[in-house]
């Protein structure tokens, strides 16, 4: 998806104004807002920086689901997401199969039909802070916010119901 709000007008300007020609007013301009005549190219005619690889690698970015536009909450966060893998446990990974291979590994239980939470679900679903059910609580956004922020291993153990 090509995101022409993040990308500068890439239209030659003139150097006098600063505006896009023909709308920029200098010397070489006569009355009637019809071109001097002058041959070859205006000598005020600015050509844009050359953005093809920025925005190259902000679609690539977008489209790797690394960058939100703001078009919606992401379902991650640095590309860590969590996985529920069954009414009991969910896991921190940063793909399906690491989830499945962490969670068979210490748990020796062979999942295949994981579910991986939505930016809804991130928002909703309540950590609790403490081993107590009535203790206080954050969003599992915010948990998996601290995961990261503290350089926690990934893949791990997210949440259970089994404390």
């Amino acid at each position: 998806m090509h995101h022409p709000n993040l990308i500068p007008d890439q239209r030659p300007t003139c150097a006098v104004h600063g505006m896009p020609l023909p709308r920029a007013i200098c010397s070489q301009i006569i009355t009637g807002m019809k071109y001097c005549g002058h041959a070859g190219e205006c000598q005020h005619k600015r050509q844009p920086a050359d953005t093809g690889a920025a925005i190259a690698a902000v679609n690539a970015a977008h489209a790797a689901g690394d960058l939100n536009l703001g078009e919606q909450p992401a379902n991650h966060i640095n590309g860590v997401r969590v996985y529920q893998m069954d009414d009991c446990d969910w896991v921190a990974a940063r793909s399906r199969d690491e989830a499945i291979n962490w969670h068979y590994q210490h748990c020796a239980v062979d999942i295949e039909d994981i579910h991986e939470l939505t930016a809804t679900e991130l928002d909703s679903l309540q950590f609790h802070v403490d081993d107590s059910r009535r203790g206080p609580t954050i969003s599992f956004r915010e948990r998996l916010q601290q995961i990261i922020d503290n350089g926690e291993q990934v893949p791990d153990l997210f949440a259970s119901t089994e404390f």
